[in-house]
C-alpha cells in the first residue's frame, strides 16, 4: 500500500492511502497489456498537530457541498 500527501492550505493535508497496480505486459502480440491501476482504500483530512478525520466515504457528498458556488447559493437562500 503506497500513501500520498495533498496539501489542502497550510499544514492541513489530505492522506491518501491507495494501492498501486503497475502495467502488466501480457507477452502476446493480439493481446494488449493490462493498463496500470490503482484502488484508493482511504482519505484522511489531517492538520498539523497530526489529528485525523476520516473523509473517505464522504469525498464525494463533500465535492458537491463545498463548491464555492453552492455555499454563496446556501448563504444567499437563508434570508430569501
Amino acid at each position: 500500500m503506497e500513501t500520498a500527501y495533498k496539501e489542502v492550505s497550510g499544514d492541513t493535508v489530505l492522506e491518501i492511502s491507495y494501492k498501486y497496480y503497475s502495467e502488466e505486459s501480457t507477452y502476446d502480440y493480439d493481446t494488449p497489456s493490462d493498463p496500470e491501476e490503482f484502488e484508493i482504500t482511504s482519505i484522511f483530512l489531517v492538520n498539523g498537530e497530526g489529528k485525523k478525520i476520516d473523509v473517505t466515504y464522504l469525498t464525494e457528498d463533500l465535492c458537491q457541498a463545498m463548491a464555492w458556488d453552492k455555499i454563496l447559493e446556501f448563504i444567499s437562500n437563508q434570508h430569501n
